[in-house]
């Protein structure tokens, strides 16, 4: 079994699928959620555990200028056997770059859909400013806040559902250099 530590509960229902579409079925991965910003705080654990075994990381660049400046916060260099990978900006970028499924699944055109989504500046901003311009009244009362907050009610369970049911790494890859990054390094984990 491989450990691994995630920001929040989208990128452990994401790095399920990724490892699973790997084809990494003979090593189970153990999936601790930090539940957000007490990532790094465990972050630092998980490098430290790097040191003797493989274990891996996910979470999101956000704001940081570069994955650099985010390891920083680990305190120490990043370990040989901590395979942690940031996704650019968000991991909603490595959700949207798989177009055909995210459109079908959104009820858009894909044309709709960001060409090079680890270039947007806030991809869950674009999530629902898309779900906004959706055919499915679903996706619209799933995903568009109904007062004050960025995203709606169900955004995370609607996200999740699309992620372990429809969503296809080997697309998402070629459109997501970050996520493409993410893949070679954990291929061999």
């Amino acid at each position: 079994m491989i450990p691994a530590l995630v920001e929040g509960y989208l990128e452990e229902r994401l790095i399920g699928a990724l490892w699973r579409q790997l084809g990494r079925h003979e090593e189970p991965l153990v999936v601790r959620n930090a539940g957000g910003s007490p990532f790094w705080a465990h972050a630092r654990r998980y490098n430290e555990a790097g040191r003797h075994r493989i274990v891996l990381g996910l979470a999101d660049l956000e704001q940081e200028v570069c994955a650099p400046a985010a390891i920083d916060k680990l305190g120490k260099p990043l370990s040989a056997g901590f395979k942690l990978r940031l996704a650019v900006r968000m991991i909603e970028s490595w959700i949207m770059a798989d177009r055909e499924a995210f459109a079908a699944q959104f009820g858009l055109r894909v044309a709709d859909v960001p060409l090079q989504p680890d270039l947007l500046p806030h991809p869950k901003r674009t999530v629902v400013e898309l779900a906004r311009r959706s055919r499915k009244k679903l996706v619209r009362d799933a995903m568009i806040p109904a007062g004050v907050g960025l995203v709606g009610a169900e955004y995370t369970a609607f996200m999740a559902r699309f992620v372990e049911s429809r969503w296809r790494l080997r697309h998402a890859r070629t459109r997501s250099p970050s996520l493409e990054r993410a893949c070679l390094r954990w291929s061999g984990a």
